[in-house]
């Protein structure tokens, strides 16, 4: 996943567990166990959505928060296009 396809994940309210796959690039097995952890301890649960997590949750989880990601991301993206 690039930094660009992170950046446009981080827009999303919530993940199910492929996106958290995708995001950390991890197993399913880790990425359901991040979930878990998401819903139980952050209160991620997503009403009426059993296979989604809240993405403030699973970066709670990860020891981040949204702005810290968003702020990496985009470090990311303007050091790619210094290059360019």
């Amino acid at each position: 996943m690039t930094a660009e396809e992170r950046l446009d994940s981080l827009s999303q309210p919530y993940w199910s567990y492929k996106e958290i796959m995708d995001y950390y690039n991890c197993k399913s097995t880790k990425a359901a166990e991040i979930k878990k952890k998401a819903i139980e301890k952050y209160n991620g649960a997503v009403m009426y959505h059993a296979d989604k997590v809240g993405i403030d949750a699973v970066l709670h989880v990860m020891g981040s928060s949204l702005e810290e990601e968003i702020a990496k991301q985009q470090k990311i993206i303007n050091a790619k296009k210094g290059m360019a």
